[in-house]
């Protein structure tokens, strides 16, 4: 459940003890399961479709309405996932659920109007509010969207700490889950009415109209070894947007220019620094990897760090030999894999898979996890071609759904893609992992 794997939807559907789950269903419901929500959103609607299964929504919906109340602000994942659970139970029909989002809104709106002053500390009660309005929204009832706006307009008006700049993704959210052609005509409709519509529809229309007189971006300038080296001995560090550039847009050229000056820096704090713009590079450092190995060995600890790192992503047999060393030495486990899954070798299979099956898995990510897996499905940019034991390790282990969609699109082009996995595949937490299910499924 915690992995959003759709084989908990069959074992509901297919077993004679249905009781034994309905607690740890419970407690699915009162925790946020998503593992990075920027990019897989809530899995309410995976729990409430596991809660389903039960007939017993009182069961669930009561603690989570608990839940709810109590919730602090400063927990914004659960806070998300609690809103969006509530409104699938409100979707439904329960007005206990609706009443609980409503009660909600009315108490963080009232702390916003009443809310004077600006601090440089995150405000907790205005990000709430936005996720709420975002969550209510999102139900397409028009009346509700038209409520949101007039309150807007009206907390615009009266606590001049608050604009249209606060609430963009609102906005943006707005735009598309009814369309801006529509959304436009409503609220000119209401404005004629209420004032505080009409101030709501100005500012929205002063948002967007911000937005659209903003010059296109142009095509990111590479930045030049020299420019690395002139910022690091400028400030002492490298910019992280000057690090992604120089990774992103470098010539072969640059790169080999920059390595040099790596290699010929003297101070460590410095040379970490020029080196960790070949960090997370499928192209690897293009020098002497005996060097960066020297660095990773030595006594600095930035520059031990970041040598280590770029080693993951380098293919030489210096590298694989140090891999083996470190696993060896049961030190850096995660690094070493990372470097023998780069640098993979059909005899080290059975290594791997056992040393892949040891590794501890949570939301905490104290062992690396996360990124062990990105370096499994990213092996093909650096012309690895794995065994499918592989994703299927990511498939079965991974808490990020993202990663689970990479795995079965690699499983489904090595012909691996079994009928038990496209039927569990089907109610996947991930939409779009269904949805590929559906359509491969159609196909078979």
């Amino acid at each position: 459940m915690c992995r959003g794997l759709g084989r908990c939807a069959l074992i509901l559907d297919s077993t004679e003890d249905l009781a034994r789950y309905k607690e740890t269903v419970l407690w699915g419901c009162l925790h946020p399961l998503s593992y990075d929500p920027q990019f897989e959103g809530t899995r309410a609607y995976y729990v409430y479709t596991l809660c389903s299964f039960f007939e017993d929504d009182g069961y669930f919906l009561r603690p989570t309405i608990d839940a709810y109340r109590r919730v602090s602000l400063r927990s914004d994942r659960l806070f998300e996932h609690l809103s969006e659970l509530l409104r699938r139970f409100a979707e439904d029909g329960s007005a206990e659920a609706m009443a609980a989002l409503e009660e909600k809104y009315a108490l963080l709106y009232d702390a916003l109007l009443q809310k004077r002053g600006r601090t440089g500390s995150r405000d907790y009660a205005r990000d709430a509010f936005e996720r709420l309005c975002l969550t209510l929204q999102s139900m397409q009832n028009e009346t509700r969207i038209l409520k949101i706006a007039a309150d807007m307009g009206r907390l615009f008006r009266e606590n001049p700490r608050y604009g249209e700049d606060d609430f963009d993704w609102f906005f943006y959210a707005m735009d598309e889950g009814i369309g801006r052609r529509h959304l436009c005509a409503l609220l000119r409709r209401e404005a004629k009415s209420s004032a505080e519509t009409e101030l709501f529809y100005e500012r929205y229309v002063a948002f967007h109209a911000a937005r659209g007189e903003s010059i296109p971006s142009k095509k990111p300038v590479a930045p030049s070894a020299d420019d690395v080296v002139k910022a690091v001995e400028a400030e002492g560090a490298l910019a992280p947007s000057l690090r992604v550039r120089f990774a992103k847009h470098a010539s072969e050229d640059e790169r080999h220019a920059l390595a040099e000056a790596v290699l010929r820096e003297e101070d460590p704090g410095a040379k970490a620094e020029l080196l960790s713009a070949f960090a997370r590079q499928h192209e690897g450092f293009p020098l002497s990897h005996e060097a960066l190995i020297t660095y990773a060995e030595g006594e600095h600890p930035a520059l031990r760090d970041t040598a280590r790192e770029v080693l993951t992503g380098c293919q030489s047999k210096e590298v694989y030999a140090y891999g083996h060393l470190l696993l060896a030495r049961r030190t850096h486990v995660t690094d070493a894999l990372k470097m023998l899954i780069s640098n993979y070798r059909a005899c080290d299979k059975p290594l791997l898979l056992r040393e892949l099956s040891r590794l501890r898995v949570g939301y905490r990510e104290t062992v690396d996890w996360h990124g062990v897996g990105s370096s499994i499905l990213s092996a093909k940019d650096l012309g690895v071609r794995l065994p499918t034991d592989f994703f299927l390790y990511v498939y079965e282990t991974t808490l990020c759904s993202f990663c689970r969609e990479c795995a079965v699109r690699a499983l489904a082009a090595r012909h691996a893609f079994t009928r038990d996995l496209i039927e569990e595949c089907l109610y996947d937490s991930n939409a779009e992992i269904s949805r590929y299910a559906q359509r491969y499924f159609s196909r078979r």
